[in-house]
C-alpha cells in the first residue's frame, strides 16, 4: 500500500504547463515541417524507384449465341448470359493463351498468365460485350499480346463452344496505356 501511495502523490505533484509545451513546439516548428517535408520527399523517391510502370491494351469483343431451334427455353437470356460468361472465361483458357504465348515467344506459360492477372476480362452489364485487358511489363509485349489474342480469341472460342456462340472483335486492341 505504502508503493501505491507514493505513485498517487507523484500523479497529484505532476503539473503540465500547456503554454510553455505550445511555446516550444512553435520554437521547433522549422524543424518539424523540416521532418515531414524529408519524409514525404523519401517516400515519394522510394515509390518512384521501386514501382515498375505497367502497361495496358484493352478491346472489346462481341457475344452472338446461336439460337438452338430444337431446344426450347424457358428464359433465353439466361442461356445468352451463359454463353457470354463462358466465351469471356475461354477467352482464358490455356487452348487460347497457348497459341498467343507461342506466337509471342513468352516465356511463361497459361497458368501464369491467368494467376499474374496478365489478361483480364469483364462482361459489360446487360449486353453480350465483353472487355479484354492485357496487361504486361513492358509495351511492346502489351501491343503484341493483344493483337494475337485479338486474332486468336475469335476462331478458337467459337471452335470450343462447338457452334452455341459466334465471337466478334468490335473494338481492336487500342494505344497501349501506362500506369506509373
Amino acid at each position: 500500500e505504502q508503493n501505491n501511495k507514493t505513485i498517487l502523490d507523484f500523479d497529484e505533484d505532476m503539473e503540465l504547463d500547456l503554454r510553455k509545451l505550445i511555446s516550444n513546439i512553435f520554437k521547433k516548428k522549422f524543424w518539424i515541417i523540416g521532418a515531414a517535408i524529408l519524409g514525404m520527399v523519401a517516400g515519394i523517391g522510394f515509390a518512384k524507384l521501386t514501382k515498375k510502370p505497367t502497361y495496358e491494351a484493352n478491346f472489346s469483343m462481341y457475344i452472338m449465341a446461336e439460337k438452338d431451334e430444337k431446344q426450347i427455353m424457358p428464359d433465353e437470356s439466361a442461356d445468352v448470359i451463359l454463353k457470354v460468361n463462358t466465351a469471356a472465361e475461354l477467352l482464358k483458357s490455356g487452348e487460347v493463351l497457348d497459341e498467343v504465348i507461342k506466337n509471342a515467344n513468352l516465356e511463361m506459360d497459361a497458368a501464369q498468365m491467368v494467376r499474374n492477372s496478365n489478361v483480364k476480362t469483364a462482361v459489360k452489364v446487360s449486353t453480350q460485350i465483353v472487355e479484354v485487358a492485357v496487361v504486361m511489363p513492358n509495351e511492346k509485349t502489351t501491343e503484341e499480346v493483344a493483337k494475337l489474342l485479338a486474332e486468336i480469341a475469335p476462331e478458337k472460342i467459337t471452335e470450343l463452344m462447338q457452334g452455341e456462340a459466334t465471337v466478334k472483335v468490335v473494338t481492336a486492341p487500342g494505344k497501349v496505356r501506362v500506369t506509373p
